[in-house]
């Protein structure tokens, strides 16, 4: 299995459609994921990644990420 290790900067480009490098970090996460790759993070990314999230976003965008997130191992 392939692995892919996600950082904070690309789940917020990701999710913040404000984000210029959003569109290609979407892109290069479905190309992995349509490969059979997996992307991995810590506890500490994903810390990380709600505080950003919901400071630029608010706290419904910070939850519905987590939801997603949460629910897809």
């Amino acid at each position: 299995m392939r692995y892919m290790f996600v950082d904070t900067a690309a789940w917020v480009a990701a999710a913040d459609s404000r984000d210029t490098a959003g569109p290609a970090v979407r892109k290069a996460r479905d190309q992995w994921l349509a490969s059979g790759g997996v992307l991995t993070t810590t506890d500490y990314v994903i810390d990380e990644t709600l505080t950003t999230l919901r400071f630029r976003l608010g706290l419904e965008a910070a939850e519905a990420w987590w939801l997603q997130i949460n629910g897809s191992s």
